[in-house]
């Protein structure tokens, strides 16, 4: 999670988490015990990851930014106040993110945020 610290009238919070390592979450026993309560399979697990934190990120005043995985593995949950970093597929993201969803989004081809001088 990266702060942005530039002088804007809002903060921002990058939330890199879209690859996030699963095998753990099922080799883990407290964590494959968690899961089989909440009914979750790890692809569900970051999902919830991802929505809980973008609510905490949220509710504390961020604008949130999250990578394109995110909104391709479940866009239509993501907030609609989310900035979707494209920096990999920037035609279909793009314009789903656009027309069909109507979410932001900041296109840094191959390169990530910091590299384009956003954060």
């Amino acid at each position: 999670m990266t702060r942005d610290k530039s002088p804007s009238t809002k903060e921002r919070i990058l939330l890199e988490i879209s690859c996030l390592i699963s095998g753990c979450w099922t080799e883990t026993p407290h964590i494959r015990k968690w899961l089989r309560q909440h009914g979750l399979d790890t692809s569900g697990a970051y999902q919830y990851f991802v929505l809980r934190a973008q609510k905490i990120a949220l509710s504390h005043g961020y604008e949130i930014i999250n990578w394109e995985e995110t909104f391709n593995d479940f866009g239509s949950k993501l907030s609609r106040k989310t900035v979707v970093h494209n920096w990999y597929d920037l035609i279909v993201t793009c314009i789903i993110c656009i027309f069909h969803y109507g979410i932001n989004f900041i296109f840094c081809h191959k390169y990530t945020l910091h590299w384009c001088g956003f954060i």
